[in-house]
């Protein structure tokens, strides 16, 4: 029985332990699956306009540099016609400590493929700026709200990783 209640005892103070030291630290990485699962929550997004509607489906995230990068299916329903590919988007991260709110900033479109072939958006100015107008919305809403956390101070992307400073 001492032995075990030992052992309790140690595991408390190794869980203390490592509460403290994350609560000393300035900085926190957050892992990337927590992004994942933040981005995700937002989709499926659908979008109506004049001759059809487009929807975003099934986000994939990544971190380059300090962008976030998703990457989406979409299906595009317009005037009879089913189009499929995906959609790769560039957005930095704003966080307002105010609301204690995280939102994407800077939202772009930076490729696009319709069944498996890049679309040189350069040659299309057009659907570039449409798409990136539809979406323009994503920056309105939150992804993660973290009103619970009083310490944390900002929220950025830096070098590759996403960082919580308190």
């Amino acid at each position: 029985m001492k032995k075990i209640l030992n052992f309790l005892f140690l595991i408390f103070i190794f869980i203390f332990g490592y509460g403290l030291f994350l609560y000393l630290q300035p900085e926190i990485q957050v892992p990337k699956f927590l992004v994942q699962m933040s981005v995700k929550k937002k989709f499926p997004i659908e979008k109506n306009y004049v001759v059809g509607k487009i929807k975003l489906s099934n986000p994939k995230t990544s971190i380059i540099d300090d962008k976030l990068i998703i990457e989406t299916n979409y299906s595009n329903e317009a005037v009879g016609d089913n189009i499929k590919g995906t959609m790769k988007f560039e957005t930095s991260v704003k966080y307002d400590s105010i609301d204690s709110k995280l939102y994407l900033d800077d939202f772009k479109l930076i490729d696009v493929t319709k069944d498996g072939e890049n679309i040189d958006l350069n040659k299309h100015p057009i659907i570039r700026t449409a798409l990136n107008s539809s979406f323009k919305k994503l920056e309105k809403d939150s992804i993660l709200e973290l009103k619970n956390f009083s310490f944390v101070e900002d929220i950025k992307i830096d070098k590759g990783k996403f960082i919580v400073y308190k």
